[in-house]
């Protein structure tokens, strides 16, 4: 990751009803001379209370978030499929997964989520701050580079000669 710059740390949960982690705690405990923390709510996210401001927290709603994820040194989000995406940068990710029992009664998964996840899975903001303190020695890229090939193993560039193949038969190019 940089040495001699901010870390770029997004933060990008899905959306959840009546919830919501722990922003302030988060940036505050991380030194804000080290890191910079993006948070990008989910659109469905609405509300009348007033969202944690501090020194390295910055909402950001109008940067696409393929952009934020390009710019991100690392991610912390939790059942969000932004995930694949952001695998193809081979960067670490968290997850903040403390409602991990609630969201599975509530939507449930396809694959068993602690095998799944290509990053530590955290049930609390210590535990997330304590990863990221240590991101530079902790970060296995194998674990992303696995995760990357197991689903997003198609993207090489040439899926659209892959698709023109299969529908006419030989390539248009």
């Amino acid at each position: 990751l940089a040495s001699s710059e901010k870390i770029v740390v997004l933060y990008a949960p899905t959306f959840r009803k009546g919830s919501m982690p722990d922003i302030k705690g988060l940036a505050e405990a991380l030194d804000p001379d080290r890191f910079e923390l993006i948070v990008r709510l989910h659109p469905l996210y609405k509300t009348d209370e007033e969202l944690p401001q501090g020194d390295n927290i910055h909402y950001e709603d109008s940067i696409p978030t393929y952009d934020l994820l390009a710019a991100a040194d690392a991610v912390i989000s939790d059942y969000s499929s932004l995930i694949y995406e952001y695998s193809l940068f081979e960067r670490p990710m968290i997850f903040y997964a403390y409602d991990l029992d609630d969201y599975f009664d509530w939507r449930g998964f396809y694959y068993n989520y602690d095998e799944l996840t290509p990053g530590p899975v955290c049930r609390t903001t210590d535990e997330i701050i304590d990863y990221i303190r240590c991101i530079d020695e902790r970060f296995d890229p194998r674990q992303v580079a696995a995760f990357r090939s197991l689903f997003m193993g198609s993207c090489d560039g040439h899926a659209t000669e892959r698709i023109e193949e299969l529908v006419f038969g030989h390539s248009l190019r």
